[in-house]
């Protein structure tokens, strides 16, 4: 086994995951805050998903997001407008109240089939690159860029590829998954 063949598997394992969690959240939870200091559930699973996307596509290969897509531009739920990460909690709110499991779902699984797709055209010596993640991050039209976003993409500029999937791809969604069961 490889490297390679180390991140497909754990990148199913967390899609598997993301699937059952998602699935299993009530239309009120959805929208309910947790705690005062968490997301609304929507939220994280809409973020869970962007946060894969930003990584793999912006991150590192400096192309647009799956979201960005005609199938999923025009549906608010997927919000292709905002960055997953730095953005106000009413901006983050209406993401989750626009967002619906059935849209998300399915977007999951494009997602991974696209991720999954790039792995296949990697080597594992590709997984030690450093991305270009100051340039790929300013190329988002501008009416998408905040200094909270570009200070959240300045602690990636150093990251492999192999860091951005086993990060945001894969440890920072395991984390969420702990606020969704909550």
């Amino acid at each position: 086994m490889n490297g390679i063949d180390v991140l497909k598997q754990q990148l199913t394992v967390v899609h598997a995951m993301y699937q059952s969690h998602v699935g299993q959240i009530s239309p009120s939870e959805w929208v309910a805050r947790p705690l005062p200091t968490l997301n609304l559930p929507g939220f994280t699973a809409w973020h869970m998903l962007a946060s894969q996307d930003w990584s793999t596509h912006v991150a590192i290969l400096g192309q647009p997001e799956v979201r960005s897509s005609p199938r999923w531009k025009d549906l608010p739920g997927i919000n292709p407008d905002h960055p997953p990460f730095g953005m106000t909690l009413a901006q983050a709110d209406a993401i989750a109240r626009a967002a619906t499991p059935t849209e998300l779902l399915a977007y999951a699984e494009d997602l991974h089939a696209n991720m999954m797709a790039l792995l296949d055209t990697l080597q594992d010596a590709d997984l030690d690159r450093v991305c270009n993640v100051r340039a790929h991050a300013r190329a988002y039209p501008a009416e998408r860029i905040n200094e909270d976003y570009l200070r959240e993409a300045e602690n990636m500029a150093d990251w492999t590829i192999a860091r951005h999937f086993t990060s945001p791809c894969i440890g920072h969604a395991r984390g969420h998954f702990g606020e969704l069961e909550l």
